[in-house]
Parts: C-alpha cells; sequence; structure tokens
C-alpha cells in the first residue's frame, strides 16, 4: 500500500504552494489581519483561477471532483502559509453540505456559483451541544436566525 502523495497530489501542493509564495507574502497576510477587510479579492481570484473552490464539487457541476486527500493538501498550504482565503467555508464545508442534504435543485444552483468562486460560503456551526451563553442557532420557515461563536 502506497502512502506517499500521488504524482497529481503534488502537482497540486507545488502549485498551491508557488502561488501562495508569489501573492499572500507574510507582509500582506499581516495587514489582512490589522483591516476589517480580511478577504483580500486578489488573492480569492487568483484561487479561482487555480479552480481551489470547486475542487470537491462534482465535474457536472462545474467543479474538479478531486477528493479530501486533495483538499487536505490544498489546506496544508494555506495553513503554512497563514492565507486569508475562506478555503474551508467555501470549497470544503458548503460544498459537502449541499451534496449530502441539498435538494436537487439546491444542487444546481449553489454548487456552480460555489465551483466558480462566484459566492463565498459563510458557515456556522451550531452550539447545540455545551452551548455557549448567548449563542444557539434555530431554524424556522426555512431561516435561520441567532447567534454562532464559530463562524
Amino acid at each position: 500500500m502506497e502512502f506517499a502523495l500521488s504524482e497529481q497530489q503534488r502537482l497540486l501542493q507545488e502549485s498551491v504552494d508557488r502561488f501562495l509564495v508569489q501573492q499572500s507574502p507574510l507582509e500582506s497576510v499581516r495587514k489582512a489581519a490589522e483591516s476589517n477587510d480580511t478577504l483580500q479579492r486578489s488573492l480569492w481570484a487568483g484561487a479561482v483561477q487555480l479552480g481551489l473552490p470547486g475542487m470537491l464539487i462534482p465535474e457536472t457541476y462545474g467543479g474538479m471532483g478531486l477528493d479530501f486527500l486533495d483538499a487536505a493538501v490544498v489546506a496544508e498550504a494555506m495553513g503554512r502559509h497563514v492565507a486569508p482565503l475562506p478555503f474551508n467555508g467555501t470549497a470544503v464545508m458548503a460544498p459537502l453540505a449541499l451534496m449530502l442534504a441539498g435538494s436537487d435543485a439546491q444542487r444546481r444552483e449553489w454548487l456552480p456559483k460555489l465551483a466558480a468562486g462566484k459566492v463565498i460560503a459563510g458557515i456556522a456551526v451550531t452550539e447545540r451541544v455545551g452551548a455557549r451563553e448567548g449563542a444557539g442557532v434555530m431554524a424556522a420557515n426555512n431561516k435561520l436566525s441567532g447567534k454562532s461563536l464559530f463562524v
């Protein structure tokens, strides 16, 4: 059994690493952290050009149809460079939620937009277990309301 990355995964890793070295130097990360606008649009546009928002989304919805290890390779590179990108919510959690629990209509509407980087997803994790004071997300009439400490 082979436990190393495949050639395709090594190429993906090198590509993302090279992109982040060029486009997300530590100085720009610091500026993003100090500002109120932590999403750097030009950095996001580069990630979209690499196809990162659609990496887990099936090709039928405009994605690349890659797997979790590919996403882990990208997440590792982003963590190494402290890249201020909405990768986990937009490219991993939202597509998975839609693919696993979304209706066909929701998948047709949102997966292509996520894959193309046209929308950025924010994910709120419920506080059901071990809820903190003042936190809790409720669903009623097809709308979420409340406060989540983990968004």
